[in-house]
């Protein structure tokens, strides 16, 4: 199946505030027009991510859509929803295991 990108989608601010939940942000790109075809659980150490203090924080990890491998969403999901000072330590850890 092929997929193309949409590049000029009108968004309102009710498209972003239906983001609660995997299928909703899938849905979301195939409106985009991206694969989520090939949704999937993937476990940290899939992703390269082995740092202790990375994987603590880590519940769930999916792929939520992949275009051809240039460009892929990842949903992380946080074991408990953390106070915004973890989240951008989690979030620099990522960056730092390259995810």
């Amino acid at each position: 199946m092929t997929f193309h990108i949409r590049f000029d989608v009108d968004l309102t601010p009710a498209d972003i505030q239906t983001l609660a939940n995997p299928d909703a942000v899938a849905a979301f790109f195939v409106r985009l027009g991206y694969d989520t075809n090939a949704r999937t659980v993937q476990t940290p150490g899939n992703l390269g991510i082995t740092a202790e203090g990375t994987l603590r924080p880590i519940r769930r990890i999916e792929l939520i859509a992949d275009q051809e491998e240039l460009f892929q969403v990842y949903r992380a999901m946080p074991r408990l929803l953390p106070w915004p000072a973890e989240t951008e330590v989690l979030s620099r850890q990522l960056e730092d295991d390259g995810v």
